[in-house]
């Protein structure tokens, strides 16, 4: 063994600039439901909840650990997907699963739960694996790379072979290369544009035919076909085309998001980056539980989704506030995850939050793939795919 000095951090990770309460200018709901810094109050950080009317309007910002588990956990039927967020993943992507509710989307995750199924995870972890080993290549030949585009890119890759393929790596596809250069130059918060790029890839895949090298139980195998999936949870050619473009683009934002956090914090804390590179080389592709940890922890302090929205069909109490039946609520998971009374230090990268030994958080403090039936279907494909690129 190499004895290494201890190696300070080199970077702060970023933060968001929140403003103090007083200084928002809440016009509408509009204004108060569109997740910007200067929209998002210092305050929510350290207050269960913020409430504020607009005519008959209610909105409240939710940063209540027990709230949120009641919200999306054992209450969840009381509090639904909001129809606000349906119909902006509609017009993202068409009638998908994050453009649907209630039955319609319980019944679409049935008939897509191939994609997100366990023995799937290890077949992806292999060729993720191989799709790393070719990009770590390309990246050492350019000395120099820009690690969000690059993470986000080869993450649409790995979706594409696995989820769109034969589930072989056969080397990257250029049509994959030109979606992730679209989504390069659209703007952050347009996801209409954004979801275009996913759809048009979808079409690609759909056109040319390559829905042909899929296996015959991959769901969409059936997008050619004009009646769509049959079975005991039937889709429709059009939700098909949805969803295609919805696997496709959450695995091309969450998994590069992660992936590419993971490795730049790692890359500015030498200490932590040392013991995983001494756990992978001493276990190979074992469990890497301090690998595990680093990526929980670039989860915390960087979710993929920063809110989850949810209409209240019932009141709900969020620490001393009172949140009326009929409110948009707004579950902020930015806030849950860096408020000081839940964590430590909240803003530091710290891995031994989640490293062998550390207690769980409590139920609703930590929610990186949002919870509940409406949750992140791909979570568990998210770490089967990540894992071997960060350890390669």
């Amino acid at each position: 063994p190499v004895l290494r000095a201890e190696r300070a951090p080199v970077i702060a990770p970023p933060r968001l600039a929140l403003a103090p309460l007083a200084a928002m200018r809440w016009r509408s709901a509009a204004d108060m439901i569109r997740f910007r810094a200067e929209t998002r109050p210092a305050e929510l950080l350290e207050r269960p909840a913020i409430v504020a009317r607009f005519g008959k309007r209610v909105v409240a910002l939710v940063a209540d650990a027990p709230a949120a588990h009641r919200i999306l956990g054992p209450h969840q039927a009381a509090f639904p997907k909001a129809q606000l967020q349906s119909a902006l993943g509609r017009a993202a992507f068409g009638p998908g699963i994050s453009g649907v509710g209630g039955a319609c989307n319980a019944r679409q995750r049935q008939a897509l739960s191939w994609a997100t199924a366990g023995g799937r995870g290890r077949a992806l972890g292999d060729f993720a694996a191989e799709a790393a080993e070719d990009a770590v290549a390309r990246w050492r030949r350019a000395g120099r790379i820009d690690l969000y585009r690059e993470m986000s890119a080869l993450a649409l890759q790995i979706v594409w072979a696995s989820l769109f393929g034969d589930e072989r790596w056969h080397g990257a596809d250029p049509a994959v290369d030109a979606a992730s250069d679209r989504l390069r130059a659209c703007r952050v918060d347009d996801f209409v544009a954004s979801g275009q790029v996913m759809r048009d890839l979808a079409s690609h895949f759909e056109d040319s035919g390559r829905w042909r090298m899929t296996p015959p139980d991959n769901p969409f195998h059936a997008i050619a076909c004009k009646d769509g999936l049959a079975g005991d949870a039937p889709l429709s050619r059009a939700e098909l085309r949805a969803n295609a473009a919805v696997f496709a683009g959450s695995g091309h934002v969450t998994t590069g998001l992660c992936m590419a956090w993971t490795a730049w914090l790692l890359a500015g804390h030498p200490a932590d980056q040392d013991r995983v590179a001494d756990e992978i080389g001493g276990q190979g592709a074992g469990r890497s539980p301090w690998l595990r940890a680093a990526m929980s922890e670039a989860l915390r302090l960087f979710p993929p989704g920063a809110e989850t929205m949810r209409d209240a069909r019932a009141p709900l109490r969020a620490g001393d506030q009172d949140i009326p039946a009929g409110a948009l609520l707004l579950v902020s998971i930015y806030a849950l995850h860096r408020g000081p009374a839940r964590w430590d230090a909240p803003d530091d990268f710290s891995p031994g939050r989640f490293g062998p030994g550390a207690a769980r958080p409590v139920p609703g403090a930590y929610l990186p793939f949002s919870g509940g039936a409406n949750g992140c279907p791909g979570a568990g494909s998210a770490w089967a795919e990540a894992l071997p690129v960060l350890r390669r």
